[in-house]
Protein backbone atom coordinates (compact mmCIF):
# COMPACT_ATOMS: atom_id res chain seq x y z
CA UNK A 1 0.00 0.00 0.00
CA UNK A 2 2.85 2.36 0.90
CA UNK A 3 4.51 1.54 -2.40
CA UNK A 4 1.33 2.46 -4.34
CA UNK A 5 1.05 5.80 -2.54
CA UNK A 6 4.70 6.54 -3.32
CA UNK A 7 4.19 5.82 -7.03
CA UNK A 8 1.15 8.14 -7.10
CA UNK A 9 3.06 10.95 -5.44
CA UNK A 10 5.91 10.58 -7.94
CA UNK A 11 3.43 10.64 -10.85
CA UNK A 12 1.68 13.77 -9.53
CA UNK A 13 5.01 15.50 -8.98
CA UNK A 14 6.10 14.67 -12.54
CA UNK A 15 2.82 15.93 -13.94
CA UNK A 16 3.12 19.18 -12.00
CA UNK A 17 6.65 19.64 -13.24
CA UNK A 18 5.63 19.01 -16.87
CA UNK A 19 2.90 21.60 -16.55
CA UNK A 20 5.23 24.26 -15.11
CA UNK A 21 8.36 23.55 -17.16
CA UNK A 22 8.87 25.82 -20.13
CA UNK A 23 6.47 28.44 -18.77
CA UNK A 24 7.23 32.17 -18.62
CA UNK A 25 5.11 34.97 -17.23
CA UNK A 26 5.11 38.57 -18.46
CA UNK A 27 4.70 41.41 -16.03
CA UNK A 28 1.90 43.58 -17.28
CA UNK A 29 -0.48 46.21 -15.94
CA UNK A 30 -3.00 45.41 -18.66
CA UNK A 31 -6.41 44.11 -17.59
CA UNK A 32 -6.71 42.07 -20.81
CA UNK A 33 -4.31 39.13 -20.23
CA UNK A 34 -3.80 36.04 -22.38
CA UNK A 35 -1.92 32.76 -22.50
CA UNK A 36 0.14 31.99 -25.64
CA UNK A 37 1.58 28.51 -26.28
CA UNK A 38 4.43 28.53 -28.82
CA UNK A 39 5.80 25.42 -30.56
CA UNK A 40 8.10 25.00 -33.53
CA UNK A 41 9.38 22.50 -36.05
CA UNK A 42 12.16 21.72 -35.35
CA UNK A 43 11.59 22.15 -31.63
CA UNK A 44 14.06 23.81 -29.29
CA UNK A 45 14.03 27.13 -31.16
CA UNK A 46 14.80 30.18 -29.05
CA UNK A 47 11.80 32.49 -28.61
CA UNK A 48 12.20 36.25 -28.72
CA UNK A 49 9.41 38.71 -27.94
CA UNK A 50 10.29 42.29 -28.85
CA UNK A 51 13.98 41.18 -28.97
CA UNK A 52 13.86 39.76 -25.42
CA UNK A 53 14.62 36.04 -25.06
CA UNK A 54 11.97 33.96 -23.27
CA UNK A 55 13.40 30.46 -23.59
CA UNK A 56 13.00 27.69 -26.13
CA UNK A 57 10.04 25.93 -27.71
CA UNK A 58 7.78 24.46 -26.60
CA UNK A 59 6.99 27.30 -24.22
CA UNK A 60 3.89 28.88 -22.69
CA UNK A 61 3.84 32.63 -22.07
CA UNK A 62 1.38 33.73 -19.39
CA UNK A 63 -0.12 37.14 -18.61
CA UNK A 64 0.24 38.22 -22.23
CA UNK A 65 -0.87 41.87 -22.75
CA UNK A 66 -3.28 42.88 -25.47
CA UNK A 67 -0.88 45.09 -27.43
CA UNK A 68 1.30 44.76 -30.57
CA UNK A 69 4.49 42.72 -30.33
CA UNK A 70 7.12 41.11 -32.54
CA UNK A 71 7.64 37.35 -32.23
CA UNK A 72 10.86 35.82 -33.56
CA UNK A 73 12.13 32.23 -33.39
CA UNK A 74 15.72 31.08 -34.12
CA UNK A 75 16.57 27.37 -34.32
CA UNK A 76 19.92 25.73 -33.61
CA UNK A 77 21.03 26.27 -37.23
CA UNK A 78 20.28 29.99 -36.93
CA UNK A 79 17.28 29.74 -39.26
CA UNK A 80 14.80 32.48 -38.40
CA UNK A 81 11.03 32.74 -38.39
CA UNK A 82 9.06 35.80 -37.35
CA UNK A 83 5.90 37.87 -37.52
CA UNK A 84 4.20 40.91 -36.04
CA UNK A 85 1.04 40.43 -33.97
CA UNK A 86 -1.06 43.57 -33.61
CA UNK A 87 -4.12 42.35 -31.70
CA UNK A 88 -5.11 39.52 -29.36
CA UNK A 89 -8.72 38.51 -28.83
CA UNK A 90 -8.67 34.87 -27.68
CA UNK A 91 -7.83 34.03 -24.06
CA UNK A 92 -5.66 31.02 -24.99
CA UNK A 93 -3.79 30.78 -28.27
CA UNK A 94 -1.39 28.29 -29.83
CA UNK A 95 1.23 29.30 -32.40
CA UNK A 96 3.17 26.67 -34.34
CA UNK A 97 6.16 27.88 -36.39
CA UNK A 98 7.57 25.91 -39.31
CA UNK A 99 11.15 27.20 -39.40
CA UNK A 100 12.99 26.99 -42.72
CA UNK A 101 15.67 29.07 -44.37
CA UNK A 102 14.91 28.23 -47.99
CA UNK A 103 11.14 28.89 -48.16
CA UNK A 104 8.15 30.48 -46.50
CA UNK A 105 4.67 29.08 -45.88
CA UNK A 106 1.28 30.11 -47.20
CA UNK A 107 -2.27 29.74 -45.92
CA UNK A 108 -5.12 30.64 -48.29
CA UNK A 109 -8.79 31.07 -47.41
CA UNK A 110 -11.65 32.42 -49.49
CA UNK A 111 -15.36 33.07 -49.28
CA UNK A 112 -16.82 31.09 -50.89
CA UNK A 113 -14.37 28.24 -50.37
CA UNK A 114 -13.31 25.83 -53.08
CA UNK A 115 -11.40 28.45 -55.10
CA UNK A 116 -8.24 27.37 -56.91
CA UNK A 117 -4.97 28.87 -55.64
CA UNK A 118 -2.18 29.48 -58.15
CA UNK A 119 1.42 30.38 -57.40
CA UNK A 120 3.01 31.90 -60.52
CA UNK A 121 0.39 30.06 -62.65
CA UNK A 122 1.08 26.72 -60.92
CA UNK A 123 -1.93 25.20 -59.14
CA UNK A 124 -1.33 24.68 -55.42
CA UNK A 125 -4.80 23.41 -54.50
CA UNK A 126 -8.18 24.73 -53.41
CA UNK A 127 -9.21 26.84 -50.45
CA UNK A 128 -9.00 26.32 -47.54
CA UNK A 129 -5.35 25.64 -48.30
CA UNK A 130 -2.20 25.36 -46.24
CA UNK A 131 0.26 25.56 -45.00
CA UNK A 132 2.19 25.06 -48.26
CA UNK A 133 5.70 26.04 -49.20
CA UNK A 134 6.34 29.19 -51.22
CA UNK A 135 9.70 30.47 -52.50
CA UNK A 136 11.56 33.42 -51.05
CA UNK A 137 11.25 36.79 -52.74
CA UNK A 138 8.35 38.17 -54.78
CA UNK A 139 5.70 35.77 -56.10
CA UNK A 140 2.20 36.31 -57.47
CA UNK A 141 -0.65 34.40 -55.87
CA UNK A 142 -4.02 34.10 -57.64
CA UNK A 143 -7.30 32.85 -56.20
CA UNK A 144 -9.74 31.80 -58.94
CA UNK A 145 -13.30 30.52 -58.92
CA UNK A 146 -15.85 30.29 -61.74
CA UNK A 147 -18.26 33.25 -61.91
CA UNK A 148 -16.03 35.27 -59.55
CA UNK A 149 -13.41 37.95 -60.16
CA UNK A 150 -9.89 36.58 -59.79
CA UNK A 151 -8.10 37.84 -56.68
CA UNK A 152 -4.38 38.57 -57.10
CA UNK A 153 -1.76 39.45 -54.53
CA UNK A 154 2.00 39.90 -54.68
CA UNK A 155 3.66 38.10 -51.75
CA UNK A 156 7.12 39.22 -50.68
CA UNK A 157 8.74 36.48 -48.59
CA UNK A 158 11.88 38.02 -47.06
CA UNK A 159 15.07 35.97 -47.12
CA UNK A 160 16.17 37.25 -43.72
CA UNK A 161 13.19 35.96 -41.72
CA UNK A 162 10.72 33.74 -43.66
CA UNK A 163 7.28 33.51 -42.09
CA UNK A 164 3.81 32.03 -42.48
CA UNK A 165 1.75 34.24 -44.80
CA UNK A 166 -2.04 34.23 -44.94
CA UNK A 167 -4.34 35.26 -47.76
CA UNK A 168 -7.93 35.67 -46.64
CA UNK A 169 -10.27 37.11 -49.26
CA UNK A 170 -13.95 37.50 -50.02
CA UNK A 171 -14.25 36.89 -53.75
CA UNK A 172 -16.43 39.25 -55.74
CA UNK A 173 -19.00 37.71 -58.05
CA UNK A 174 -19.10 38.81 -61.69
CA UNK A 175 -22.86 39.12 -61.22
CA UNK A 176 -25.10 41.46 -59.27
CA UNK A 177 -28.63 40.88 -57.98
CA UNK A 178 -31.79 42.99 -58.01
CA UNK A 179 -34.51 42.61 -55.38
CA UNK A 180 -37.88 43.69 -56.88
CA UNK A 181 -40.14 42.55 -54.04
CA UNK A 182 -41.12 46.17 -53.22
CA UNK A 183 -42.76 46.40 -56.69
CA UNK A 184 -45.17 43.48 -56.20
CA UNK A 185 -48.22 45.80 -56.48
CA UNK A 186 -47.45 46.55 -60.13
CA UNK A 187 -48.97 44.36 -62.82
CA UNK A 188 -46.05 44.48 -65.20
CA UNK A 189 -42.30 44.84 -64.56
CA UNK A 190 -39.72 44.82 -67.32
CA UNK A 191 -35.98 44.50 -66.66
CA UNK A 192 -33.89 45.23 -69.75
CA UNK A 193 -36.94 44.65 -71.94
CA UNK A 194 -37.85 41.27 -70.42
CA UNK A 195 -40.88 40.73 -68.20
CA UNK A 196 -39.84 39.53 -64.74
CA UNK A 197 -41.48 38.26 -61.56
CA UNK A 198 -41.04 40.74 -58.68
CA UNK A 199 -40.95 37.90 -56.14
CA UNK A 200 -37.70 36.59 -57.62
CA UNK A 201 -34.27 38.09 -56.97
CA UNK A 202 -32.90 38.58 -60.49
CA UNK A 203 -29.24 37.98 -61.36
CA UNK A 204 -27.73 40.62 -63.66
CA UNK A 205 -24.32 41.36 -65.09
CA UNK A 206 -22.39 44.49 -64.23
CA UNK A 207 -23.27 47.44 -66.48
CA UNK A 208 -26.21 49.63 -67.48
CA UNK A 209 -29.79 48.43 -67.03
CA UNK A 210 -33.35 49.70 -67.51
CA UNK A 211 -36.33 48.91 -65.28
CA UNK A 212 -39.98 49.74 -66.03
CA UNK A 213 -43.03 49.10 -63.88
CA UNK A 214 -46.70 49.99 -64.33
CA UNK A 215 -50.30 48.97 -63.78
CA UNK A 216 -51.31 48.40 -67.44
CA UNK A 217 -49.39 47.48 -70.55
CA UNK A 218 -48.90 50.35 -72.98
CA UNK A 219 -49.44 53.09 -70.42
CA UNK A 220 -46.66 55.29 -69.05
CA UNK A 221 -45.27 53.73 -65.89
CA UNK A 222 -42.28 54.15 -63.63
CA UNK A 223 -38.90 54.07 -65.31
CA UNK A 224 -35.38 53.70 -63.88
CA UNK A 225 -32.00 53.58 -65.59
CA UNK A 226 -29.14 52.43 -63.39
CA UNK A 227 -25.63 51.03 -63.58
CA UNK A 228 -24.71 48.00 -61.49
CA UNK A 229 -21.36 46.96 -60.06
CA UNK A 230 -19.91 43.51 -59.55
CA UNK A 231 -21.01 41.50 -56.52
CA UNK A 232 -23.74 43.93 -55.41
CA UNK A 233 -27.34 43.53 -54.25
CA UNK A 234 -29.73 46.32 -55.22
CA UNK A 235 -33.07 46.89 -53.55
CA UNK A 236 -35.53 48.63 -55.88
CA UNK A 237 -38.23 50.68 -54.19
CA UNK A 238 -40.79 53.42 -54.92
CA UNK A 239 -40.30 57.00 -53.75
CA UNK A 240 -43.84 58.46 -53.58
CA UNK A 241 -44.84 61.93 -54.81
CA UNK A 242 -41.51 63.23 -56.05
CA UNK A 243 -41.41 66.57 -57.90
CA UNK A 244 -39.44 66.50 -61.13
CA UNK A 245 -38.43 70.08 -61.99
CA UNK A 246 -36.67 68.96 -65.15
CA UNK A 247 -39.98 68.09 -66.84
CA UNK A 248 -41.36 71.54 -65.98
CA UNK A 249 -38.21 73.12 -67.40
CA UNK A 250 -38.56 71.07 -70.60
CA UNK A 251 -42.14 72.26 -71.09
CA UNK A 252 -41.18 75.86 -70.35
CA UNK A 253 -38.58 75.74 -73.10
CA UNK A 254 -40.53 73.57 -75.57
CA UNK A 255 -44.27 72.94 -75.06
CA UNK A 256 -45.02 69.23 -74.80
CA UNK A 257 -41.41 68.22 -74.09
CA UNK A 258 -42.07 67.60 -70.40
CA UNK A 259 -45.02 65.34 -71.17
CA UNK A 260 -43.03 63.44 -73.78
CA UNK A 261 -40.13 62.92 -71.34
CA UNK A 262 -42.62 61.27 -68.95
CA UNK A 263 -43.71 58.80 -71.62
CA UNK A 264 -46.88 60.66 -72.71
CA UNK A 265 -45.70 60.87 -76.31
CA UNK A 266 -49.11 61.47 -77.92
CA UNK A 267 -50.06 64.22 -75.48
CA UNK A 268 -46.65 65.88 -75.82
CA UNK A 269 -46.82 65.71 -79.60
CA UNK A 270 -50.36 67.16 -79.61
CA UNK A 271 -49.35 70.08 -77.38
CA UNK A 272 -46.28 70.76 -79.49
CA UNK A 273 -48.22 70.58 -82.79
CA UNK A 274 -51.01 72.81 -81.47
CA UNK A 275 -48.50 75.31 -80.13
CA UNK A 276 -46.60 75.35 -83.41
CA UNK A 277 -49.78 75.91 -85.47
CA UNK A 278 -51.04 78.65 -83.15
CA UNK A 279 -47.62 80.31 -83.15
CA UNK A 280 -47.69 80.35 -86.97
CA UNK A 281 -51.25 81.69 -86.88
CA UNK A 282 -50.21 84.40 -84.43
CA UNK A 283 -47.39 85.49 -86.72
CA UNK A 284 -49.67 85.45 -89.77
CA UNK A 285 -52.47 87.42 -88.07
CA UNK A 286 -49.96 89.92 -86.66
CA UNK A 287 -48.58 90.56 -90.14
CA UNK A 288 -52.10 90.79 -91.55
CA UNK A 289 -53.07 93.30 -88.85
CA UNK A 290 -50.00 95.40 -89.64
CA UNK A 291 -50.88 95.50 -93.35
CA UNK A 292 -54.52 96.39 -92.60
CA UNK A 293 -53.36 99.14 -90.25
CA UNK A 294 -51.10 100.57 -92.97
CA UNK A 295 -54.01 100.51 -95.46
CA UNK A 296 -56.30 102.26 -92.96
CA UNK A 297 -53.70 104.96 -92.31
CA UNK A 298 -53.32 105.48 -96.06
CA UNK A 299 -57.09 105.81 -96.62
CA UNK A 300 -57.42 108.13 -93.62
CA UNK A 301 -54.71 110.38 -95.05
CA UNK A 302 -56.51 110.38 -98.43
CA UNK A 303 -59.77 111.33 -96.69
CA UNK A 304 -58.11 114.25 -94.92
CA UNK A 305 -56.56 115.39 -98.22
CA UNK A 306 -59.87 115.43 -100.16
CA UNK A 307 -60.30 118.47 -102.45
CA UNK A 308 -64.09 118.60 -102.47
CA UNK A 309 -67.17 117.13 -100.83
CA UNK A 310 -67.73 114.37 -103.37
CA UNK A 311 -64.15 113.16 -103.08
CA UNK A 312 -64.34 113.37 -99.28
CA UNK A 313 -67.49 111.20 -99.18
CA UNK A 314 -65.89 108.61 -101.45
CA UNK A 315 -62.65 108.52 -99.38
CA UNK A 316 -64.70 108.32 -96.18
CA UNK A 317 -66.46 105.12 -97.31
CA UNK A 318 -63.12 103.58 -98.31
CA UNK A 319 -61.55 104.66 -94.98
CA UNK A 320 -64.36 103.08 -92.87
CA UNK A 321 -64.13 99.92 -94.93
CA UNK A 322 -60.37 99.79 -94.25
CA UNK A 323 -61.05 100.39 -90.55
CA UNK A 324 -63.47 97.46 -90.45
CA UNK A 325 -60.83 95.23 -92.06
CA UNK A 326 -58.27 96.46 -89.54
CA UNK A 327 -60.58 95.73 -86.60
CA UNK A 328 -61.28 92.23 -87.90
CA UNK A 329 -57.55 91.60 -88.29
CA UNK A 330 -56.98 92.80 -84.72
CA UNK A 331 -59.64 90.43 -83.36
CA UNK A 332 -58.14 87.54 -85.31
CA UNK A 333 -54.69 88.42 -84.01
CA UNK A 334 -55.90 88.56 -80.39
CA UNK A 335 -57.70 85.24 -80.81
CA UNK A 336 -54.59 83.50 -82.18
CA UNK A 337 -52.34 84.93 -79.46
CA UNK A 338 -54.91 84.10 -76.76
CA UNK A 339 -55.21 80.51 -77.94
CA UNK A 340 -51.42 80.20 -78.06
CA UNK A 341 -51.13 81.56 -74.52
CA UNK A 342 -53.90 79.23 -73.37
CA UNK A 343 -52.18 76.15 -74.82
CA UNK A 344 -48.86 77.22 -73.29
CA UNK A 345 -50.44 77.71 -69.85
CA UNK A 346 -52.24 74.38 -70.16
CA UNK A 347 -48.91 72.81 -71.11
CA UNK A 348 -47.27 74.14 -67.91
CA UNK A 349 -50.16 73.25 -65.60
CA UNK A 350 -50.49 69.78 -67.11
CA UNK A 351 -46.81 68.95 -66.71
CA UNK A 352 -46.84 70.20 -63.10
CA UNK A 353 -50.01 68.42 -62.00
CA UNK A 354 -49.88 65.19 -64.01
CA UNK A 355 -46.26 64.62 -64.97
CA UNK A 356 -43.94 66.15 -62.38
CA UNK A 357 -45.38 65.15 -59.01
CA UNK A 358 -45.49 61.36 -59.07
CA UNK A 359 -43.96 58.17 -57.75
CA UNK A 360 -40.47 57.37 -58.98
CA UNK A 361 -38.29 54.29 -58.85
CA UNK A 362 -35.05 54.39 -56.91
CA UNK A 363 -32.54 51.87 -55.57
CA UNK A 364 -30.16 51.27 -52.71
CA UNK A 365 -27.03 49.14 -52.72
CA UNK A 366 -27.66 46.62 -49.97
CA UNK A 367 -24.30 44.86 -50.39
CA UNK A 368 -22.30 44.15 -47.29
CA UNK A 369 -18.63 43.20 -47.19
CA UNK A 370 -17.91 40.64 -44.51
CA UNK A 371 -14.38 40.04 -43.28
CA UNK A 372 -13.76 36.31 -43.00
CA UNK A 373 -12.69 35.23 -39.53
CA UNK A 374 -11.57 31.94 -38.04
CA UNK A 375 -9.71 29.13 -39.72
CA UNK A 376 -12.18 28.32 -42.53
CA UNK A 377 -11.92 24.61 -41.84
CA UNK A 378 -8.30 24.44 -40.65
CA UNK A 379 -7.64 23.98 -36.95
CA UNK A 380 -5.38 26.92 -36.13
CA UNK A 381 -6.79 27.62 -32.66
CA UNK A 382 -7.92 31.08 -33.67
CA UNK A 383 -4.57 32.09 -35.18
CA UNK A 384 -4.57 34.53 -38.11
CA UNK A 385 -1.25 34.57 -39.94
CA UNK A 386 0.63 37.19 -41.92
CA UNK A 387 3.02 40.09 -41.54
CA UNK A 388 0.33 41.58 -39.30
CA UNK A 389 -2.40 39.39 -37.89
CA UNK A 390 -4.85 39.01 -35.08
CA UNK A 391 -5.64 36.08 -32.84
Amino acid sequence: MLRYITICLVFISSLAYSQTAGTKSLKSDSTSLHSVYITSEPSGAEVFINDSSFGRTPIRVLNFPNKPFFLKLIDNLQNKWGLIIDDTKSREVSIHALIAKDHGQLLAFSEPSGAEVFLSDSLLGKTPLGPVKIPLGFTKVKVKKENYITYEEIVNMPKKIPYLYKIDTKLKSIYSAVDLSALSQYRYIYLDGKKVDPLEVKKITAGEHNLRAGMQEGEPGLDLNFESENDALYNIYVKPKQFNFKRVLYSLILPGAGQASDGAIIKGASIFTGSALLAAASIFTSNNYSSKTDLYDKQRLAYLSSQNEMEALANKDIMFSAKDEMDKALKTKKLAIGLLAGVYIYNILDVIVFHSVKDVLDLTNASRDFKISGSAGLNTDGVTFGIKYSF
